[in-house]
């Protein structure tokens, strides 16, 4: 197959195994038999091919096509039968370098290299879905003069050697956000005294697979990738004298005296940007893959990585599993654990080892520390405990089933159902409990259990079972099973109940509550919610509580009042306009009469949980904070790191996060909506305004009448950023298990 006159980027057999197709660099697509005799060429198209796969019945080829950023960029689908193109789809912003069919052929795939997949029609290319990344692709890496924070920054300028403007700074001894970064930040040094590195410039083409280091002008040592079409992106001098270089293939560690080379990372991790530390003891690495790589120089391994979304919820994680995370940062990464070629792998978020792995105590210490084995040390000896170290692979949970139904999907059920589960065991992880979870949420109904001893090779089974009344509805059904380190969760099952002439209609409890300055808000967001409740609800009837009504006893009465009220089909929607703070012990608690929280009695976040945990049925809980212990203005403080009173601030920022993060999980399986830092005392709420819009009309994306949850939860965000300035984010997440549902029907 001699025909390519550049690099293959991709291969496909058709269907039968009788036809090979090739697309590469030099922008062909090219169809081979068996023998590896030509068939047939497209004529030249627009741009590199990078992707392409056949459909099912072979005929029609689907291929996607781009060159980094450089039009033109996009997908199309050719007729096997006459080579013509049959479908054309863009909108990608870069490179899809991936496509696939689905199995029925209706629908073609398309991902590109900043995270977003495009789900579209075959026949026509109209988009169908998009699904984004939650990050941005990294492109350049920078310290803090002090060695306690990193910088990045998403945009590139072309150089190899800084990799672009820093833009962020992310401390990681608070585990917290800082100022913007300024030009004492440490970047990539390309020369050192005497010694250079660089590109081998000449009248020809830049060869960007080797580097070469002069001494005094004369050649001293070349680098150059082990792998033979690699292309580097970076390159920063070290002391020894050493270099480090980040290219399409990875991270190398290169000795510039005797020429040894290490590869310090997975293969296929593209590096665009990076950085030594002050000290030199490590560097940071701006990856494509859109995190951040903290790697020692002493050991060449990894020793934490940072993913931040768009949004600033964010984990940062060491490989062997510890981590620490924002309010829904858990979700956004987890473990990929490979079961065969035959089989679809295991992926388990970080969520499923908070009891064991979630330590931000540890991720603290890890650049003082320079490994984890020493950052738990130090940790341990502070704290006089003794940490037994782990390792993700170690705690996995078993695999759980549900045994019946035997079906993943009833439709017709009747409102009664049986459930039985089984969990498999491992010696050293036994299952200590089981529950039934309902549309993300725990079912609280009558439970047998029973633990029951397999003869299996290794380990045993526990099994569970409970009998459910289910409401009209289409409804999500899993089991969880706990052990203590980890947890697992069956393949949701669902179930249809149809409406039956003797069911009740499902009500919406709305309840509002907050101080005298804030009645406003509360009246505006409780009448909009009841106002616009969809249809199927009967009239819905709010309650507000405010001033010196809003005390915690009333609150827990009405919480009460919810709880023997509500059922397994009805809405409750719960708003919080007040202070949050921590108490003398140093226990989150939300105030809300008024009142200073040093003088008032707040309702405490743990009697909150314990009230919200009974109340059937869906459950939405939007808090409008002020904060008691507001953060200073890290816009103009710069050392953010060590300052007192950002580490006061830190620890209601970790006992809040600590507080809804809980509320996500399948233990409470709570819909949170949270904003920060709302306007002063008395001063329009941004968050009401932009909730009681979104619901009023406004967040109908699709004008079809109907305002659903996941068109809410994209404008409110949007809505309060534009209203405050940028000054305020609203944080809006869903327990897993919970799909999108009406929130609102606009009359």
């Amino acid at each position: 197959m001699r025909e390519s006159q550049g690099n293959i980027n991709t291969v496909g057999w058709r269907p039968d195994g009788k036809v090979i197709a090739t697309g590469g660099t030099d922008k062909a697509i090219r169809l081979y038999d068996t023998s590896g005799k030509l068939i047939y060429q497209w004529p030249k198209l627009g741009n590199e091919v990078m992707s392409l796969k056949f459909s099912a019945d072979s005929k029609r080829l689907l291929y996607t096509y781009g060159s980094n950023l450089q039009p033109p960029i996009g997908a199309d689908i050719l007729d096997m039968t006459t080579g013509k193109q049959l479908v054309h789809h863009d909108g990608h912003k870069d490179s899809p370098i991936s496509c696939a069919f689905t199995p029925d052929g209706k629908q073609a795939i398309s991902a590109d290299s900043i995270g977003c997949i495009h789900v579209w029609d075959a026949a026509t290319g109209n988009m169908i879905r998009k699904l984004e990344g939650r990050g941005q692709t990294m492109r350049a890496a920078g310290w803090s003069p002090d060695g306690h924070a990193i910088a990045w920054g998403t945009s590139s300028n072309g150089s190899t050697d800084r990799g672009g403007p820093l833009e962020r700074t992310f401390c990681l001894r608070n585990l917290d956000f800082g100022p913007p970064p300024d030009n004492t930040f440490v970047r990539a040094t390309p020369k050192q005294g005497d010694l250079s590195m660089g590109f081998r410039i000449g009248t020809g083409a830049v060869d960007l697979h080797k580097i070469i280091f002069l001494k005094n002008g004369e050649l001293a040592a070349e680098f150059a990738s082990p792998q033979p079409h690699d292309v580097i992106h970076c390159y920063t001098l070290l002391p020894g004298p050493r270099a480090v270089l980040g290219t399409n293939d990875g991270l190398y560690l290169f000795d510039i005296k005797n020429g040894k080379i290490e590869h310090m990372s997975e293969r296929g991790e593209t590096v665009l940007g990076m950085a030594p530390s002050p000290d030199n003891r490590y560097v940071v690495t701006a990856n494509i893959d859109q995190v951040m790589r903290v790697w020692s120089l002493e050991t060449a391994k990894l020793v934490v990585a940072l993913f931040v979304a768009a949004d600033d919820e964010w984990i940062a994680w060491t490989p062997e599993g510890y981590y620490a995370a924002s309010f829904a940062g858990e979700r956004l990464m987890g473990w990929h654990i490979n079961i065969g070629p035959e089989s679809m792998s295991d992926f388990f978020p970080a969520s499923r080892f908070h009891k064991s792995l979630y330590r931000p105590d540890v991720i603290q210490r890890l650049l003082e520390g320079g490994s984890l084995a020493r950052a738990i040390e130090i940790v341990d000896r502070e704290q006089a405990r003794k940490t037994h170290v782990t390792h993700v692979k170690d705690v996995l949970p078993g695999e759980v089933r549900i045994t019946e139904p035997a079906r993943s999907q009833l439709e017709d059920a009747d409102g009664k159902l049986m459930i039985r589960a089984r969990a498999d065991t491992k010696p050293d992880q036994p299952v200590t409990s089981m529950r039934v979870i309902i549309n993300g949420r725990p079912y609280a109904g009558r439970v047998q259990e029973s633990g029951v001893r397999s003869q299996k090779e290794q380990g045993g089974a526990q099994e569970h079972s409970t009998e459910l009344w289910l409401p009209p509805g289409r409804h999500s059904i899993a089991v969880k099973a706990e052990t203590e380190s980890s947890f697992g969760l069956s393949d949701p099952i669902e179930v249809t109940r149809p409406a039956g002439a003797s069911d009740q209609q499902p009500k919406l409890h709305v309840l509002a509550v907050g101080s005298a300055s804030d009645a406003a808000a509360l009246a505006a967001v409780a009448k909009s919610l009841a106002s616009t409740a969809p249809k199927d609800f009967a009239e819905p009837k709010p309650t507000i509580l405010q001033g010196n009504d809003a005390t915690p006893e009333a609150i827990v009465g009405e919480l009460e009042q919810i709880r023997k009220e509500s059922t397994l089909a009805d809405t409750t929607f719960i708003y919080i306009a007040g202070t949050d703070s921590l108490d003398g012990a140093g226990q989150y608690q939300l105030s809300t009469t008024g009142s200073a929280p040093e003088t008032s009695a707040g309702l405490s976040g743990a009697d909150l949980k314990r009230l919200l945990a009974p109340i059937q049925g869906r459950l939405l809980l939007a808090t409008d904070l002020r904060r008691s212990q507001q953060r200073s203005d890290r816009e103009g403080v710069r050392s953010f790191c060590g300052d007192t009173n950002m580490q006061d601030a830190s620890r209601l920022d970790t006992a809040a996060d600590d507080f809804f993060r809980e509320l996500l999980t399948e233990d409470y399986g709570v819909i949170v909506l949270r904003t920060d830092q709302r306007s002063a005392a008395g001063g329009k709420s941004m968050f009401s305004q932009a909730l009681t819009e979104a619901v009023g009309g406004k967040a109908d994306e699709d004008g079809d009448g109907v305002v659903q949850f996941s068109e809410l939860s994209r404008y409110v965000p949007k809505r309060v950023r534009e209203l405050s300035g940028g000054k305020q984010n609203t944080a809006i997440e869903r327990p897993q298990g919970v799909g999108s549902f009406p929130i609102a029907q606009p009359k």
